[in-house]
């Protein structure tokens, strides 16, 4: 791996003392995010190597997080994402990092505001250990608008439709913006995108959705109720509704209907 590569070439080329290491992806409150798996290929690799060289093995942690948003940060320019993540706070277990080199990984660095968070995190919490921030890649043209970050996330995703595709692949593991692309995207295409599901993949989304606390978001409730439906034939503990009907109209209609998800 690339990103494990580089950080052993350029910081562990010659080491010698056995520190021990952390590593830890960004923030989440129940569903990880993508560099949560990321941080997952990073530990693997990282670990191989220090494995061969007989030092003790990293370790991982996570950071926990208060807020969970509706809103795509993706879309939002460097003032939005800095006030949306003010009304956050991050939490991590300070003893467990007490004397050891933590490593914080994520995707992309596009403004730094998650940075500057885990910063002040750090400094909140007196912890003394050498950090470090590891990206997969970084915005360093500052006349570039912060938005690039949503057209590079749905360069391949133009409809819900397209999500098939990726979910049927063996490496698929699911994360917070694929949730919430999902469950805020049109009521009838997502009935339809549904159908062609697995129930493993239903129930799994279901149980994703809950344990973020999407059940109380009113853009998704709609969408949940449907999934409650589909795995039980019975209408869902929430906000009780009769099923939409779909007309054979409508199912003709999937491949024409071409409405943006609302993340």
């Amino acid at each position: 791996m690339a990103l494990a590569d580089g950080f052993i070439r350029n910081h562990l080329g010659n080491i010698t003392s056995p520190q021990q290491i952390i590593v830890c992806s960004s923030p989440y409150v129940f569903i990880p995010t993508a560099a949560h798996y990321l941080a997952k290929y990073f530990l693997s690799h990282l670990n191989r190597w220090l494995a061969a060289r007989n030092l003790p093995t990293a370790q991982e942690t996570r950071v926990h997080r208060t807020l969970t948003y509706q809103i795509d940060y993706s879309k939002l320019d460097t003032k939005d994402r800095l006030q949306l993540l003010k009304q956050d706070h991050l939490h991590i277990n300070r003893n467990f990092l007490e004397d050891k080199m933590v490593l914080f990984i994520d995707d992309m660095r596009i403004t730094g505001a998650h940075e500057k968070m885990l910063e002040r995190m750090i400094e909140e919490n007196n912890v003394t250990s050498q950090t470090y921030f590891i990206y997969f890649a970084g915005l360093t043209n500052s006349s570039i608008s912060p938005c690039v970050e949503n057209n590079l996330n749905f360069t391949a995703v133009q409809s819900i439709f397209d999500l098939e595709k990726i979910i049927k692949r063996a490496q698929f593991s699911i994360n917070d913006r694929f949730v919430k692309y999902v469950l805020g995207y049109h009521h009838i295409d997502f009935h339809l995108f549904l159908q062609a599901q697995q129930p493993t993949f239903v129930t799994l989304l279901l149980d994703m959705a809950l344990g973020n606390g999407y059940h109380h978001v009113d853009l998704y409730s709609r969408n949940l109720e449907t999934i409650y439906r589909h795995l039980s034939n019975e209408l869902s503990p929430l906000t009780p509704r009769m099923p939409e009907q779909i007309t054979d109209g409508q199912r003709e209609c999937r491949h024409t209907i071409r409405l943006p998800g609302v993340a």
